[in-house]
């Protein structure tokens, strides 16, 4: 576990090529325990290397399994340990 939200570890950045079959694998993922699907990036490299419609399309995805909770970091760090 991560116990340092500072340095906290992301799963993959958005411009992996691998996103898509490590998100299905995470969502088909059996778990004691609550996980994180961790992506990163910077907004502009979304324009740089254009990749609006690629993370649309994950996130419809996603969006279309049930979860607990989607969120940003921001809602993270209130309650992370």
């Amino acid at each position: 576990p991560q116990t340092e939200l500072l340095t906290f570890h992301p799963t993959l950045h958005h411009g992996n090529s691998d996103l898509f079959d490590l998100a299905q694998k995470f969502i088909e993922m059996k778990a004691d325990t609550p996980k994180i699907f961790y992506i990163w990036g910077h907004s502009y490299e979304f324009e740089v290397l254009n990749h609006w419609d690629y993370m649309e399309d994950l996130l419809q995805y996603i969006q279309s399994f049930d979860f607990e909770i989607m969120t940003t970091m921001d809602f993270v760090k209130e309650f992370y340990p």
